[in-house]
């Protein structure tokens, strides 16, 4: 149920936050950056309910206060977005994909907005929730880029106070990564940047005493028990030191100060309970489970330490301590459920029931630990391996060392047992060379057949492969016939009405002419894509033509289709002509392609714009449309060999994907290149870029 309810508000939350952002979005670029002492004033009813842990309330209460504020600030919205990326990521939610857009929302808006100097923090810290949620989505490699994007901003505004929550990101993944001696690197380096800040700030004080008590937990880790000890007792002294001054009022400082202290020393217990110091480790976890209470929100860790003291009680044999505890525990989950500790609750007083002869209580809750072992997901086992790992390896000595204490007489027969086991196994060797010498010769002549298979394999490939590449290129062939065919034949098609309608002879002769050389054109291409299938280089016909002539047969050929949409297609050519060296035939193709797809995916009504500019080493003609436009993540495919990408035009014209990978072929076949700016719904320009000497 508890679930349920948090997924509900935050899915409420979500709706809310989208609904006044973007209306108070409306006017983006005219806020004013605001007061951050102003910003916290505003927002400083909702801090307990996120140090008391009442996170999603927090949130309903921030988002309640946001909407009615008349003019929000800089601040005012950034403060949000933090608050969201942090609780949907690193808070309760662990909704990472929400976290992201959060916080990729905070750092448009700074960087948009032009605050990045007087908002460095609060930029830094959205570049380290953006990488927590890689990080919680196992992308190591975007969690690492993201926060050497924040070091690149640390480094240029040279600020110290801002820059320890980078170094503090790193050292925590490469803590969850187990990479412990890297993380103290870069745990160290953030308690330098703190030193800088802490006499003013009371929240850079208690980020500091995490800091130290997690190089403890590091060193804890490596077995380095004396380190770890140090940072502990200089952990304990810093929070003493500024005990009251964790936090802006008196009843929130005395709960970090209590809770600190219960971290640490649970954390501590755990040196000596590693070096089987037994009493020393339980003296530690009771003053921990004391803070814990004090402070009245640490349920999860308290949980933790009362859990670790009962596996100590164990290891005493103090059964009626050990009890007491895991009642305490039992307690503990009704108020926050955790899954691992249910899980080492019910292992342990599977253990007490054995250890006290109860086989209805022994078998009640073995049942229950090994269904919850087997509910497991993978990550959840792979976190409590080490717990099961250790039991089994714990039974299995207590197995051993009973079958010693009831079995001594068997350790001879164990032995000749072992003698005539070594007895065979040299019987089995002498056997083994023999058949080895035998052999040797059999497995020669195997490794020559081998070898002669394996190469005949290599060939068979190699000739499939040259099979499918030639079914391949025979296809394309057929496809780009097919393709550049239509163009001159719908040419001829479009012409064959006028003729009919016409009376003028002089004028049917003219379109006449002009259809048979369309014919020859189609013919041309038909020889030179029949060329092409043996080539493996397109071939070029260069000779010298004027460019501007070019332009204005292609445009006229398809001057018919254009009138039939009522497009008014205009040209703006230099004033003199430019003489080119190229094969005409083929920049002619690229520009019947690029106007007829103008003309194709073009409304109604519009116009086209064909342009040609002369430079000193290139000449570049474009063709502009206001047509439907290309999708931007599509653009890039446009241009591929046989593309999957279909749009039929705006008369539904059919499209095969052809043309512009047929125009890319001959543009760099010329050495020069082609490419597109479009927006989706307004249009498309298409360049292309050809190399130019004048003649």
């Amino acid at each position: 149920m508890q679930f349920n309810k948090h997924r509900y508000i935050t899915i409420l939350l979500k709706c809310c936050f989208i609904l006044f952002v973007s209306c108070t979005n409306n006017n983006f670029k005219k806020w004013p950056l605001g007061s951050k002492t102003q910003t916290d004033s505003i927002f400083k009813i909702t801090d307990p309910y996120f140090e008391y842990n009442k996170v999603l309330q927090g949130l309903v209460l921030m988002d309640s206060i946001y909407k009615k504020i008349k003019n929000p600030t800089g601040f005012d919205y950034i403060r949000l977005l933090k608050k969201h990326a942090y609780i949907n990521g690193i808070g309760i939610t662990k909704e990472y994909n929400e976290e992201i857009k959060y916080a990729d929302s905070g750092i448009h808006f700074i960087l948009q907005q032009g605050f990045e100097k007087e908002m460095i923090q609060d930029l830094l810290s959205l570049y380290n929730y953006k990488a927590f949620a890689y990080f919680g989505q196992k992308n190591y490699a975007k969690a690492t880029d993201v926060l050497f994007e924040a070091r690149k901003f640390v480094k240029e505004t040279n600020t110290a106070c801002a820059a320890q929550e980078t170094p503090y990101y790193l050292g925590m993944f490469l803590y969850k990564q187990q990479a412990f001696e890297e993380a103290i690197k870069y745990f160290k380096e953030c308690v330098i940047y703190n030193s800088f800040c802490i006499t003013n700030d009371w929240n850079t004080k208690y980020a500091n005493q995490e800091l130290l008590d997690n190089i403890g937990l590091c060193y804890t880790k490596i077995k380095q028990y004396d380190s770890a000890d140090v940072y502990y007792a200089k952990d304990i002294a810093f929070v003493e030191k500024y005990k009251d001054s964790l936090a802006t009022d008196q009843s929130t400082n005395y709960m970090r100060y209590t809770s600190s202290k219960g971290v640490i020393y649970g954390n501590w217990a755990k040196v000596p309970a590693a070096q089987n110091n037994i009493d020393s480790a339980i003296a530690l976890y009771k003053q921990a489970i004391y803070y814990h209470k004090l402070s009245g929100i640490e349920y999860e860790d308290a949980q933790y330490c009362k859990v670790q003291l009962a596996e100590l009680y164990y290891r005493k044999q103090q059964w009626k301590l050990m009890f007491a505890t895991l009642q305490d525990v039992n307690s503990l989950l009704h108020k926050v459920y955790k899954a691992d500790v249910e899980f080492e609750y019910n292992r342990l007083m599977y253990l007490y029931y054995q250890a006290q002869k109860n086989n209805a209580g022994e078998l009640k809750y073995y049942q229950q630990y090994i269904t919850y072992r087997d509910s497991l997901s993978g990550e959840d086992k792979k976190l409590f391996k080490t717990n099961i790992d250790k039991e089994l390896k714990d039974k299995d000595q207590q197995l051993q060392i009973q079958l010693l204490q009831k079995n001594n007489q068997l350790n001879k027969i164990y032995l000749w047992v072992t003698i005539g086991l070594i007895v065979m196994a040299l019987a089995i060797l002498f056997l083994v060379y023999v058949n080895y010498k035998r052999s040797k010769k059999n497995v020669r002549q195997l490794l020559i057949l081998n070898s002669e298979i394996s190469e005949q394999k290599l060939q068979l490939e190699f000739a499939k492969t040259q099979l499918e590449q030639s079914n391949t290129d025979k296809d394309r062939i057929l496809n780009v016939v097919a393709h550049d065919l239509r163009n001159p034949i719908s040419g001829v098609a479009a012409i064959v009405p006028t003729i009919l309608e016409e009376e003028n002879a002089d004028e049917q002769k003219s379109i006449i002419t002009l259809a048979e050389n369309t014919l020859n054109h189609a013919l041309k291409l038909i020889n030179q894509l029949l060329q092409s299938n043996t080539a493996s280089k397109l071939l070029l016909n260069k000779q010298i033509f004027d460019i501007h002539e070019l332009i204005r047969s292609s445009l006229y050929l398809l001057k018919l289709k254009a009138e039939e949409k009522q497009l008014v297609i205009e040209m703006e050519l230099p004033e003199h002509p430019s003489p080119v060296n190229f094969d005409k035939e083929k920049i002619e193709r690229v520009l019947h392609n690029l106007i007829n797809n103008a003309v194709k995916f073009s409304q109604p009504n519009n116009k086209i714009i064909i342009q040609l500019l002369q430079h000193s080493d290139n000449i570049v003609i474009t063709v502009k449309d206001f047509g439907i436009g290309i999708p931007e993540q599509e653009q890039e495919k446009i241009f591929e060999r046989l593309t999957t990408l279909r749009r039929k035009g705006t008369s539904g014209e059919e499209s095969f994907g052809m043309g512009l990978s047929i125009c890319k072929e001959i543009v760099e076949a010329h050495e020069g290149k082609i490419w597109v700016e479009s927006i989706e719904g307004k249009g498309s320009t298409f360049y292309v870029q050809l190399p130019y000497k004048k003649i």
